[in-house]
Formats: C-alpha cells, structure tokens, sequence
C-alpha cells in the first residue's frame, strides 16, 4: 500500500471518528508500526496546513482530528446554530433513547448497543442541550458519562425520568411523537 492510499485511510478514520484518534488505534487499524503512522502524520498534518482546505489536523500528544479552521468559524457557527431547530434523525432517537434508558452511560457502551460510532451523535445532542455530561467513569481514560436534561424530559412531555418505564411498549408507543422541532 503507498503513502497516498495510507493517508486516504487515515483521513477516514478521522472523518468517521468525530472525535480524536489515537496513534496506538490508528497504527491497529492499518497494521503498521507507530513510528511509520507518525511519519505519515505529520506529513498530513503539513500538507493540511499548507492547503486551502476548510480542516485541518490537530495533534494533542499522540491523538489527532479533524478540526475546522478558526478563520471559518463564523460560518460554521451560523450553520451549527440554523441546525439546531432541525428535527433529530431516526439514528439520534436512537441513540437518545439508549442514553435516556440506560443513564448514566458513556460513548463506548452506546455504540456498543448500535453498534455504530456515535461521536457526531452525541454532540449534536449536547449542543441542542437534550443530553449532558453527568460524570466521568472511575476507569483508564475516565470516559464521560451521559445522561438526559430537564430539556429532554421538557421535548418528550415527561415530568421525570422515571416515566419512561410507565411507558407501554408497541402500539402505545408507536403513537407517541418523537418529532423535535
């Protein structure tokens, strides 16, 4: 495999992330030595800074991602703001749904259930204030734990969370509308 295609994969990686990615996970993922992922890294990360690109690559000690550049943030901001009011996506009341029955809980044990990342997920979710960071995991990396707002329980017509349970499944849930606007 040549560099480009490396760097092709990689840049996925990142994409599909959301979030940082280690150099540990990266060097996993393409069964290659660390030494030679750094290498190509910091390859990326001239090649990104020396283009016009809209991303860039940060690099925090050995984890990297993608990141907007700072001069776009202004639009980027306008953007993220005009989504806010959009309505969440089949695979956010899933996801908020799995946070809300099973809080506290983090990233890893959602996606487990998903079975699909939800990086990008969850901070939309956090941005339009329907979950939060409630604590952090006593574990290696202490990983956040999410849990649901007063907001959620406002959205779903719920005065605790405890209804949730109260719930009937199938047909009665089937007319409940889980439409965010």
């Amino acid at each position: 495999m040549d560099e480009i295609e490396i760097m092709s994969i990689i840049e996925s990686i990142l994409f599909v992330s959301g979030d940082y990615v280690s150099l540990d996970e990266i060097s996993e993922a393409l069964d290659m030595s660390k030494d030679k992922i750094s290498d190509i890294m910091a390859n990326m990360i001239k090649r990104f800074d020396n283009s016009s690109r809209g991303i860039k690559i940060v690099q925090i000690n050995d984890k990297y991602q993608f990141v907007t550049r700072p001069r776009h943030s202004d639009y980027v901001q306008m953007f993220v703001e005009s989504r806010r009011r959009d309505r969440l996506s089949q695979a956010a009341l899933e996801t908020l749904a799995i946070i809300a029955h099973r809080q506290p809980i983090t990233r890893m044990d959602i996606e487990d259930i998903r079975g699909v990342q939800c990086g990008g997920i969850i901070a939309n979710l956090l941005d339009k204030g329907f979950i939060e960071v409630v604590s952090r995991l006593d574990a290696p990396g202490r990983p956040m734990l999410y849990g649901t707002t007063d907001l959620f329980l406002e959205h779903f017509g719920l005065k605790t969370i405890e209804e949730l349970s109260l719930l009937k499944t199938d047909k009665d849930v089937e007319r409940t509308s889980y439409e965010i606007g």
